[in-house]
């Protein structure tokens, strides 16, 4: 459950006694949890996996704005139907992270399941910002530090409009540096 007041960056956000990407209470509920050993995946209430921080080389939250989006039916329908017509996508599918990690080197995925409240674009934008360049920081356990977490989610969650691309990057760059 959701802390009252609690910050909420896209699908990462504060549930009971950590940081989670995704929806937990979700009806068959995948989900991703920010531990301090590192990013560990769970499924029908039990973890799956953790991966250790010290193996990410690159993290990356490719997810939508609605369920819809990420809708893994509507994705398979589209697909389909591009088929038939001998057109294919890029895009679309389940809400997921995707990282390379290290020892031994490696592409990983999970999937997650998207709440019911819509992600706006940018705070999806800051999120994925925020995991990419912590990682590239080279200090990707700040991650498993709940407090360390609240406090720079605090600080970009408020932001407004437009915080894309480059926009994004400078902002958490800003925040992860201590410059604003």
């Amino acid at each position: 459950m959701r802390m009252t007041g609690a910050p909420v960056l896209g699908p990462l956000e504060w549930s009971g006694d950590r940081w989670t990407i995704g929806d937990p209470t979700a009806r068959r509920a995948q989900y991703l949890t920010l531990d301090p050993e590192g990013l560990a995946a769970w499924k029908g209430g039990g973890r799956t996996e953790v991966v250790p921080w010290r193996r990410f080389m690159e993290l990356h939250l490719p997810a939508e704005p609605t369920r819809l989006d990420n809708s893994r039916t509507l994705a398979v329908l589209a697909d389909l139907a591009l088929n038939l017509n001998g057109f294919s996508r890029f895009g679309g599918g389940p809400a997921g992270v995707g990282a390379t990690l290290r020892h031994p080197y490696e592409y990983w995925g999970a999937d997650f399941s998207h709440h019911a409240r819509r992600y706006s674009r940018y705070s999806v934008g800051l999120a994925s910002e925020l995991l990419a360049q912590t990682v590239a920081s080279a200090r990707p356990e700040r991650l498993g530090d709940p407090a360390w977490v609240r406090a720079v989610v605090t600080a970009l969650a408020p932001l407004r409009g437009g915080f894309r691309g480059p926009r994004a990057r400078t902002a958490v760059a800003a925040h992860l540096n201590g410059s604003v």
